[in-house]
């Protein structure tokens, strides 16, 4: 059995703890997805306004992302006020925000626990490695990993502006999206188990793309659904993929991959790489072996074996069927 990337731990993982909050009510109707709360919602005050200009820094996702988000909370009923869909003026938490606000407040505990003894790892371990790294990034990241936009599998959006090495790195991003640079003192222990999570992965997200990786999301999702093949029929490509043959579809258009029909007696439709989409998939390999290895230099050897082991210790409890690559792309409301 091939040893899983760090990534893909991590991906599992908080795919796993994502579902044990469904299991738990998230989602349902009335009730915020983990996306929506971890998103969104867990950034507005409960008893004050919040500029919506302010919400991206907040939350730390890309503007579009955050019109997204805000578009159905304020249909769901969750938030309100002037602009609360647009980009000017102030949004407020309505009396059923509030509500939801409270019950996940009640229900994150109760779901952290019973994940924690499910997957049979300790508590105060756990969050003590993954914060040692967290808490040595060098940029806030997303309290769940929303792609940039619905077209966007990534978190930052490209490279429009370009990387800044130096102290602090920042990486190449696009125009809707702002770094949020890490403040001093504790940065770490308030934060739930989601948010360890998800700021870990956004991190290598953010790593790989620099890479010149492309969204790590699809490139592990090329690994998955191709293999070594460089056609496949349609129903074998991973759905998260979005590929539908219009031509339109995010990784048609940006030339990864065409959909082509096979005549026959029952004529079908398969997947074919392109020459780009092969090299983004003989890739991924390489690069998340890069970044694991470029971590161990920066954190430290021990600090990101700790973490390996930690999150590894949890495979036996997840489903094996879980993608080694995880990002909200888009929001139901």
């Amino acid at each position: 059995m091939r040893e899983v990337p760090l990534s893909g731990l991590l991906a599992r993982a908080l795919g796993d703890l994502s579902d044990e909050f469904v299991g738990a009510g998230a989602g349902r109707p009335g009730m915020p997805s983990p996306a929506m709360w971890f998103g969104l919602l867990r950034a507005v005050p409960l008893s004050d306004d919040v500029g919506q200009r302010e919400l991206p820094e907040r939350t730390r996702l890309s503007k579009r992302a955050v019109r997204q988000l805000a578009r159905a909370a304020t249909r769901s009923g969750w938030i309100e006020g002037t602009g609360a869909a647009g980009a000017q003026g102030a949004v407020r938490l309505t009396g059923s925000g509030r509500n939801v606000a409270a019950r996940w407040a009640a229900m994150t505990e109760g779901v952290e626990g019973r994940w924690f003894e499910r997957v049979g790892v300790d508590p105060e371990y756990m969050r003590r490695v993954l914060g040692t790294v967290v808490g040595q990034l060098e940029l806030e990241l997303p309290h769940y990993p929303i792609s940039y936009g619905s077209a966007d599998f990534s978190v930052t959006g490209g490279r429009f502006r370009p990387a800044q090495s130096g102290r602090p790195r920042v990486p190449a991003h696009g125009q809707d999206w702002a770094p949020v640079l890490r403040g001093d003192g504790d940065t770490v222990s308030m934060l739930t188990l989601t948010a360890l999570f998800s700021q870990l992965l956004v991190a290598f997200m953010v790593d790989y793309a620099d890479a010149r990786g492309g969204a790590l999301v699809v490139a592990e999702g090329l690994v998955h659904g191709f293999g070594t093949k460089n056609t496949v029929p349609t129903e074998e490509v991973p759905s998260v993929l979005g590929i539908n043959g219009s031509g339109t579809s995010g990784l048609e258009r940006h030339g990864l991959v065409s959909v082509q029909p096979v005549a026959g007696e029952r004529p079908i439709k398969v997947v074919q790489l392109t020459q780009r989409g092969q090299r983004v998939r003989d890739r991924y390999a390489t690069l998340v072996r890069e970044v694991e290895s470029d971590w161990a230099a920066r954190f430290g050897v021990t600090a990101m074996a700790a973490v390996r082991d930690a999150v590894e210790a949890t495979l036996p409890a997840l489903d094996p069927t879980l993608p080694d690559a995880f990002i909200a792309t888009y929001v139901r409301s």
